[in-house]
């Protein structure tokens, strides 16, 4: 599995089979850390990639960005009602 989960689009998309919800009622966020204090960052053992964060109360507005609202779903994924 390691390699094939790296992208945000493509944990949306395995998250959203577990639950049964349609992928494309998600988006991805980016959050600027240095606007985080006190929060503890650890390497996601599940990815290359990913980090996992802890000791965070509450992001404030400004240090979060919207990535993307129309994700580029992986090939052969189906939506509901698709």
């Amino acid at each position: 599995m390691e390699g094939e989960f790296e992208s945000a689009a493509r944990w949306i998309v395995e998250i959203a089979k577990k639950v049964g919800n349609d992928p494309q009622d998600y988006s991805v966020l980016e959050v600027d850390m240095r606007l985080v204090p006190g929060a503890r960052t650890h390497q996601d053992l599940h990815s290359n990639s990913g980090i996992v964060v802890d000791r965070v109360d509450r992001i404030l507005p400004e240090a979060i960005r919207l990535v993307d609202r129309e994700l580029e779903l992986p090939t052969g994924v189906c939506t509901k009602g698709a």
